[in-house]
């Protein structure tokens, strides 16, 4: 894993309004939701790096994922400007990421529940197919804002369900990442061919690490690319 700074960007803020099912709450958090057969159009390529084109965008689909806390279901986009103590997603724009101002790009920001009640969020994405060389991306880091101190202290992790709806965390994958607001990013690069010929249901999770005070979590780019 290697930690990279990104290039001076700014961003306008997006919302929309989306529902999505009530999960039943768990004791593990872990999401805990209906498996559901939804499908997606396929997004085009819009980078010429890593080599390849971009198959899947979490962050232009944020809106088709069921997002929750594990025990409530969470608008999709959510007001940034309403109470969101059981958590809440939405773009970032025009936000500093560790000491980095998007200016270009927006972010998508996840930030877990501060009610004392629920640990992490969990967005579980419309599922695909997964062929040989398929990789997943991201770059991941903390929001900088004087209202927080700079306090962001979470784990980020790629999680799915398989084609039979079980669920398959991050403690058998190894895919997580801890961030705080340490003024680095983290480049996440995953080679997916341990899941070819599987149709999986990934699922954008960020957990709290204790104490969600400050847990503005932002993922640049989470995309999907096929290399063959």
């Amino acid at each position: 894993m290697k930690k990279v700074t990104l290039p001076v960007v700014i961003v306008t803020l997006l919302l929309a309004a989306c529902a999505a099912p009530v999960p039943a709450p768990t004791a593990t958090v872990i999401p805990n939701i209906e498996t559901q057969q939804l499908s997606i159009a396929i997004a085009p390529s819009d980078t010429p790096e890593p080599a390849g084109r971009v198959i899947y965008d979490f962050q232009e689909l944020f809106c088709q994922a069921t997002w929750t806390n594990s025990g409530q279901n969470l608008v999709c986009p959510s007001d940034l400007y309403e109470e969101n103590a059981n958590g809440f997603v939405s773009l970032a724009n025009e936000v500093y990421m560790e000491g980095v101002l998007l200016e270009r790009d927006s972010a998508l920001m996840t930030r877990p529940s501060v009610n004392g009640s629920f640990y992490a969020i969990f967005g579980a994405y419309p599922p695909i197919h997964i062929q040989i060389g398929d990789q997943f991306h991201a770059t991941i880091g903390c929001m900088d804002d004087a209202q927080t101190n700079n306090s962001c202290n979470v784990e980020f992790a790629l999680e799915y369900y398989d084609a039979n709806g079980n669920y398959i965390g991050s403690e058998q994958t190894g895919w997580t990442w801890d961030e705080t607001n340490d003024g680095q990013l983290t480049e996440i690069n995953i080679d997916l061919s341990s899941l070819a010929g599987e149709s999986v249901r990934f699922t954008l999770v960020v957990r709290d690490n204790g104490d969600p005070i400050g847990d503005y979590a932002l993922w640049l780019h989470p995309r999907l690319w096929r290399t063959n």
